[in-house]
Formats: C-alpha cells, sequence, structure tokens
C-alpha cells in the first residue's frame, strides 16, 4: 500500500469511527442516558474516540502485514438503565452506529457517480480496474479529433494529468495491454 493511500485512508476510516460512536452516543442522549455527555465522549473531536490500540496499531499493524486496513475506536459509554424504554432505546442506540455507517455509504456513492457524471460530461472518462483506484483517462479518439483546448479541460486536475499524458500517448487504449482486467468503463462518447 502506497503513502497516497494511506493517505486517502486515514481521513475516511477516521471520520468514519468518529461519526459511527458519536451516533451511539447522540443516540443514547436523546434516550436519556447522559453517560456519554457526562464523560465528554459526544464530539465529533477525533481526540476523544481514539484507542491507542484499535485506532492506531492494529491498522498499522495489518497494512505492514499486507492485509486491509481494520480498526475501531473506544466504545461510548452508555448505561441502557437510563434509557427511558429499556428495550427500544437499546436497539435504537445498537442500530443507531450502523444507520450511520449506511448513510455514509450511500452520501458517498452518490458523490462518487456524481464526480463520474461531471467527469462525463467534461469528455474524461473514468476507468475502474480491479485492484486499482479508479483513475481519469481520455479516449484518444475523441481526442485528436477536437481542436484546442476546449471548456472544461481543467476539470480533470493536475492529479489525473500523469493518466491523461498516459492515455494520449498510446495509439488505442487498451486495459487488456497493462495487464488488467476492466471491471467498469465509462469514457467519453460510449
Amino acid at each position: 500500500m502506497s503513502f497516497e493511500d494511506i493517505a486517502l485512508l486515514v481521513p475516511v476510516l477516521l471520520f468514519s469511527i468518529v461519526a459511527h460512536e458519536y451516533a451511539h452516543g447522540e443516540a443514547a442522549y436523546r434516550q436519556g442516558d447522559t453517560t456519554a455527555y457526562m464523560l465528554g465522549r459526544l464530539t465529533l473531536n477525533p481526540l476523544k474516540h481514539i484507542d491507542p490500540f484499535l485506532t492506531i496499531l492494529l491498522p498499522i499493524m495489518l497494512i505492514a502485514m499486507g492485509g486491509p486496513p481494520f480498526g475501531g475506536a473506544k466504545p461510548v459509554p452508555v448505561n441502557p438503565r437510563n434509557y427511558r424504554h429499556y428495550v427500544s432505546g437499546d436497539i435504537i442506540v445498537s442500530l443507531a452506529g450502523i444507520a450511520t455507517n449506511l448513510a455514509l455509504f450511500v452520501l458517498c456513492t452518490l458523490g462518487f457517480v456524481f464526480i463520474v457524471f461531471v467527469g462525463h460530461a467534461v469528455g474524461a472518462g473514468v476507468v475502474f480496474r480491479q485492484g486499482q483506484r479508479p483513475h481519469i483517462a481520455i479516449d484518444k479518439g475523441d481526442v485528436s479529433r477536437r481542436s484546442g483546448p476546449q471548456p472544461g479541460d481543467d476539470a480533470i486536475g493536475p492529479a489525473a494529468a500523469a493518466h491523461v499524458e498516459d492515455a494520449l500517448a498510446r495509439p488505442n487504449l487498451h486495459l487488456a495491454d497493462q495487464g488488467t482486467r476492466p471491471v467498469v468503463e465509462s469514457a467519453v462518447g460510449k
């Protein structure tokens, strides 16, 4: 796993873990339990939720061994005896973290789909390769028919410049030539 991959994963995973734990605490608070609030854990501040082993050491060890980055945070303390309705309160608090994970997944998926549509509209295609992060490439056939810069050309950003140059340097960009199997391809004019 490259440094770039780690730099992209750490903020996402940290925010997801903190949002998950915050959701448990907020749900407990709404059910009548003030334990998390009294202990200062009803916050989105990641420093309050970081566990030295689960949040830092475990992911580092797994990445070093070639495994998937996996970790956790300090569980938010709750006292079910303080819930207004013990059984339903316990179910609500338990499901709050899962519901937050699902909501984050849906929001990120919608955002990613939006980026793909914007990329398609500005003349870029997003190529998904098995086992790799998506990257932006431009279909050579479409680019060669254009004359000069087009509106929106700079929208693909400097991060994609290397991939664009690589795509333009090849007469025909075939994913099979690169030794990878395409999973999904959204390219210009298709």
